[in-house]
């Protein structure tokens, strides 16, 4: 179902086990290890792979990769329930990634989908934990600042 790499209908990472995740929060990802990474942080959602990244310089467009069954797993969703569903963009934050990303959200909002029932959100992006500062680059601090929360 997320296009993970399994030999059941849904992957051990989806079902955790016990069936515990929220199925309606989906963490949209680029590759299984992405996924895998994700998991590893105690995320309780759900994940679509979507095996690669629109990349125009290598011919990779989004008929290459799992788009299609995304958007039909987000229409099921919304036809399943009145809850709210939320995509996680966490692709990276490479050119191809935010490509990507960008791509995947004006395709969610063309969808006949409830709008204010789906909420897409973008993983942050910044400083990793124990970087210096004097050493990040000017975009990577400029994406600092403006995901900045309180504390």
């Amino acid at each position: 179902m997320c296009k993970n790499v399994s030999l059941e209908d849904v992957c051990d990472m989806c079902s955790n086990g016990d069936g515990s995740r929220n199925v309606r929060k989906i963490a949209i990802v680029s590759s299984p290890l992405d996924a895998f990474a994700l998991a590893k942080t105690g995320y309780d959602g759900v994940f679509h792979v979507l095996h690669g990244l629109i990349d125009p310089l290598n011919n990779i467009g989004p008929e290459e990769l799992f788009v299609n069954e995304l958007v039909n797993r987000l229409k099921q969703l919304s036809e399943d329930s009145e809850d709210e569903i939320e995509a996680i963009m966490a692709t990276n934050t490479s050119m191809e990634g935010e490509a990507t990303a960008i791509h995947l959200l004006d395709l969610i909002k063309q969808q006949d989908i409830d709008k204010d029932r789906i909420k897409v959100s973008r993983i942050a992006r910044g400083l990793p934990v124990g970087g210096d500062i004097e050493y990040a680059d000017d975009i990577t601090l400029s994406k600092s600042l403006e995901g900045r929360s309180l504390m």
